[in-house]
């Protein structure tokens, strides 16, 4: 009998596991681009946006869901200490940004609502910013021994379903969120 509950435990975990971690992740492929190939506009942007922000690396990304394919161009720089990333179409619409924390440096916000997750450990995430909606919602990755679960929070710290998440929150480009 203990055996049984061991197994329908590990079964039950596993399967709240899979249903936290599909946030509808986009598949991107993405690549190194020299600023040269990087549009104006999207460079006018990202100096409006970010004054006085010195672009590391910049990035051509592929992506799709299920609904859509599009190109987009990545912004890699330093913001208040930490990694960021921007994210803009084409023609220079600002997307999205992303700055990444550690545990140490997560916002209040994330520290009181990672008390929600007994059992789970706050790693690290990122701070996404929407420019559309102007927005802000945090990326969260928890570990509890070898398992990971990422969570969406909105400003307010209350986890975001998939159906409600905004399609820039969906993205995931690989960064780990380490610093």
């Amino acid at each position: 009998m203990k055996h049984f509950i061991l197994i329908m435990l590990v079964a039950l975990s596993t399967a709240v596991m899979a249903q936290r971690g599909d946030r509808g992740k986009f598949q991107a492929n993405g690549k190194v681009v020299d600023a040269s190939a990087v549009p104006e506009a999207v460079k006018n942007t990202q100096a409006q946006n970010f004054p006085g922000a010195t672009v590391n690396r910049w990035e051509l990304h592929s992506s799709s869901n299920a609904k859509k394919s599009f190109q987009k161009y990545v912004a890699i720089y330093m913001q208040d200490g930490l990694r960021a990333r921007a994210r803009y179409k084409e023609d220079g619409t600002a997307l999205s940004s992303s700055k990444y924390f550690n545990a140490e440096k997560a916002p209040e916000v994330v520290k009181t609502a990672a008390a929600r997750y007994s059992g789970y450990t706050l790693n690290a995430g990122e701070e996404v910013k929407t420019f559309a909606k102007g927005k802000t919602f945090y990326r969260v990755r928890f570990r509890k021994g070898g398992q990971r679960m990422v969570v969406l929070l909105d400003e307010a710290g209350n986890e975001v379903t998939k159906d409600k998440a905004p399609e820039e929150t969906l993205e995931d480009e690989g960064e780990d969120g380490n610093n």
